[in-house]
């Protein structure tokens, strides 16, 4: 029979490996409880002005291809065509600049006119949340260019309770388990942060726990190919006695 010992140390040790392989990856989810970081936010700065990290304990929300909607603490975004999305064109949720109070997360788009002429430059997100950019307009009195700044919006955090078991989608999309609706708010509201700007958040993963436990699996794997190897050789010798 053989002994299912080493495969599942080898299985074991590959997983570890393909874990830290996520370490810096923005906004990456690990599954395994004994490696994961006890702080969710862990940003590293960054010079994109559209790239921001969450407050602890906080999610952007996001909409997917299919309208299916997600959470994320992936805070690298960008403004094409004229919508907020993330680098796959995934709508990040927010609140416009002329949404009604107590309205709910929706796509913040930039003005439509600006888009289609190529008036948005210097976009960036604000530590309120604000999604801005810069457009030129004319003085009518001196007939020079002036800057403007236009407010697209505020993009828009949730927050779960204590506890709360997500279900995993992509390595650092995550969903709501049913019948839980999260808190949200913009950042800077009651019980939210503002956002680290100019900021990625690296992901969950504990790095120091996620080498020691990778070593520890390649030390089993180690012990169990030197076991093997005794034994081989100890029925090497067997079979020249017998012979």
């Amino acid at each position: 029979m053989i002994d299912p010992g080493p495969s599942r140390a080898l299985a074991e040790a590959a997983a570890r490996a393909q874990e830290m392989m996520h370490a810096y990856q923005p906004g990456y989810e690990t599954q395994d409880d004994q490696i994961r970081s006890a702080i969710l936010a862990r940003p590293e700065p960054s010079t994109d002005p559209m790239s921001v990290a969450a407050p602890e304990g906080s999610y952007f929300i996001g909409l997917d291809s299919s309208g299916q909607k997600f959470y994320s603490r992936d805070g690298g975004f960008g403004i094409v065509g004229g919508k907020l999305t993330w680098s796959d064109g995934s709508a990040v949720l927010g609140y416009p600049a002329k949404a009604a109070a107590g309205a709910a997360p929706q796509r913040l788009v930039a003005d439509p006119v600006d888009a289609a002429l190529g008036r948005i430059a210097d976009p960036r997100v604000e530590a309120d949340g604000a999604v801005v950019y810069s457009r030129s307009s004319i003085d009518p009195k001196t007939g020079k260019s002036v800057p403007e700044k236009v407010v697209v919006g505020t993009v828009a955090l949730a927050r779960f309770p204590a506890g709360t078991a997500l279900g995993r989608i992509t390595a650092n999309r995550v969903s709501a388990p049913a019948g839980i609706a999260p808190t949200t708010a913009s950042p800077g509201a009651a019980a939210f942060g503002k956002l680290a700007v100019k900021m990625r958040d690296v992901g969950s993963i504990d790095f120091n726990a996620g080498l020691n436990q990778m070593r520890e699996a390649y030390l089993a794997l180690d012990a169990m190919s030197a076991d093997a190897r005794v034994e081989d050789h100890t029925a090497h010798v067997a079979m020249d006695l017998i012979k």
